[in-house]
């Protein structure tokens, strides 16, 4: 419970936003000879994550 309770802390100190969490997966992936397809999902679901929080904050007007 409390490495739960440490690694949590460490997650809230070391926050940050989505698109700084992209960018170091999309270069984490680029360093790596091994093109993970489980990276390749992450990378894709954030950037649909991104995308769909961008349109809920800017709704299109009619």
């Amino acid at each position: 419970m409390s490495d739960t309770l440490g690694y949590i802390d460490l997650i809230l100190r070391e926050r940050r936003s989505l698109e700084a969490a992209l960018g170091e997966l999309v270069a984490k992936y680029n360093r790596s000879s091994y093109k993970s397809p489980e990276l390749a999902r992450m990378i894709r679901q954030l950037k649909a994550e991104i995308v769909r929080r961008q349109k809920a904050a800017n709704p299109p007007s009619n």
